[in-house]
């Protein structure tokens, strides 16, 4: 749950607020089916836990295939991504922080920050 709060503040915000970077958009449009293919590999994970009988090593897997591109898709957004939302200007910068805020908000307590 708290990657997909991450994932859509990430699509909801810090894209969008990046958008205007003509050099930036094959990153973006990388980033985005990284988050697609992450979402789809959580979900087949969540299902193989919820079957019957529940499928803990199947689910695992799943899991165990994600992990090298995840690590290298954050490699690729703090390199690339995170350090022009750093320099994003003052009211701009403002509006994106209190964007993530809200999503992070939304977040279940269940689920802790």
């Amino acid at each position: 749950m708290r990657l997909a709060v991450h994932i859509r503040a990430e699509h909801k915000a810090l894209f969008p607020a990046l958008a205007g970077k003509p050099d930036l958009q094959a990153c973006l449009s990388s980033l985005r089916e990284d988050h697609d293919a992450f979402m789809a590999a959580l979900a087949r994970a969540v299902n193989a836990l919820g079957a019957q009988p529940p499928d803990p090593a199947g689910a695992r897997a799943l899991l165990a295939g994600v992990l090298p591109r995840l690590a290298a898709h954050n490699r690729r957004e703090e390199a690339e991504v995170y350090p022009l939302a750093d320099g994003l200007a003052g009211e701009m910068r403002e509006a994106l922080l209190l964007a993530v805020r809200r999503e992070l908000a939304a977040l279940p307590a269940r689920y802790g920050a």
